[in-house]
């Protein structure tokens, strides 16, 4: 079930449960490698990515920097009161252990380490797995907020403090190019040695442009393809000249030893266009 923010001259109307869902941006590789560890041993199941930034959603809601740390060190990671890791904000369908929950800069980090022997966990892990990777998304109770304009004059709820309760991994954020960064799988082991900058075809290639946050929709990806085909050429290495400079010349023919052998082979020519005599 999902509950909407409604405003009124109040802010928030009267009874309304106050659970708003948010899912951000990509990490980059470097992101990644610094939060993961470079070698580290990695359990399959594991994911990565960021659970919030501030910025406006398509819901119209900005979760402010830090909004959710005050909750983060009072509920912690583990015990009854902790913060869940969830399938789809279902209450009922606990997915793992949030191992990491930080904040990095203005933008939330977690690591989570999804329980693969549940079925319905599994069944997420598996679909994840397949599409490179799903979203992240918060669910908490409104704290300090109040409505706020852009510079273009478009309204937003700004929300400068939280309740964060739990975290889920959803297939469709409020971010449309929001995605989980990272997933361990079995299969990654087996990948180990192979260049990690061959991409087998173009729409991976478009797809590790958006991971790595060099764009930030798949749009935006695909333009850069469209342009580096029209220009392959800028990318082709070209054929040095052979310099000569220092070398010594080749040798010259002598001109009288030109005519002599233009004459041997008059004399050769003469030799074989000649009858030959027969009995």
């Amino acid at each position: 079930m999902r509950y909407y923010l409604t405003k009124d001259k109040n802010g928030i109307a009267a009874g309304q449960k106050k659970l708003a869902n948010f899912a951000f941006t990509a990490a980059t590789d470097d992101e990644i490698k610094k939060a993961l560890g470079d070698g580290a041993e990695i359990p399959e199941g594991y994911v990565a990515g960021w659970a919030s930034t501030a910025d406006i959603d398509s819901y119209g809601h900005k979760v402010m920097a830090g909004a959710f740390a005050e909750a983060i060190q009072k509920r912690g990671l583990r015990g009854p009161k902790s913060i869940k890791l969830l399938i789809g904000h279902n209450w009922n369908q606990v997915a793992g252990e949030i191992k990491v929950l930080e904040y990095r800069g203005t933008r939330l980090w977690i690591e989570a380490q999804m329980a693969l022997n549940i079925t319905y966990v599994r069944d997420a892990y598996e679909a994840a797995k397949m599409l490179g990777g799903t979203n992240f998304s918060v669910g908490f109770m409104l704290q300090d907020y109040s409505w706020k304009e852009t510079d273009a004059g478009k309204e937003f709820l700004q929300i400068d403090r939280g309740d964060l309760f739990e975290v889920s991994i959803v297939p469709f954020p409020g971010n449309e190019e929001a995605t989980m960064t990272f997933i361990k799988s079995a299969a990654d082991d087996a990948d180990e040695g192979e260049d990690d900058d061959a991409l087998p075809t173009v729409s991976e290639f478009e797809k590790a442009l958006v991971r790595s946050d060099l764009v930030k929709s798949r749009n935006q990806a695909r333009e850069i393809t469209k342009m580096i085909k029209a220009n392959l050429a800028l990318f082709t290495p070209k054929a040095e000249p052979v310099s000569t400079k220092g070398q010594e010349p080749g040798p010259v023919l002598d001109l009288n030893k030109l005519t002599e052998l233009s004459a041997l082979v008059a004399q050769m020519k003469s030799v074989i266009s000649a009858p030959v005599a027969t009995e």
